[in-house]
């Protein structure tokens, strides 16, 4: 191989290996997770999810929000916190997750659980207003 090719390929390798890395870094960052917690919806479009060991980010006014359905509470596994219906419940969750941010990427699946649930088995405190 020429010299000038060897070079050239040279270069393409410090060019791809950063981005490589770079790609590999960021992709790290995202993971699958299953929790069960409280699903926390005090206003519209601001919705966070809160376990034992993190709180993730499901949809916030203006901006974030995640893929996937939220969600639905039957009226006794529903806590109402503000007007209308915003307020928290409880459920176990498979989320695609950004762990640098903690935004929910999409909502995978969920089971609606009871409010005891979070409050009895999982000793999760109930959210405040």
């Amino acid at each position: 191989m020429p010299r000038t090719s060897i070079i050239k390929h040279l270069g393409l390798l410090g060019v791809c290996i950063p981005l490589l890395l770079i790609t590999t870094a960021c992709n790290a960052s995202k993971q699958v997770i299953n929790e069960c917690g409280w699903f926390i919806n005090p206003v519209p479009n601001e919705v966070t999810f809160a376990t034992k060991h993190e709180s993730w980010i499901i949809s916030q006014q203006g901006g974030h929000e995640a893929q996937g359905d939220w969600p639905e509470f039957p009226d006794k596994q529903w806590a109402v916190t503000n007007s209308g219906f915003h307020g928290y419940g409880c459920a176990c969750m498979k989320l695609e997750v950004e762990t640098a941010t903690h935004f929910v990427q999409k909502i995978v699946d969920s089971k609606i659980k009871s409010l005891d649930y979070c409050r009895a088995t999982l000793k999760l405190k109930t959210p405040t207003k």
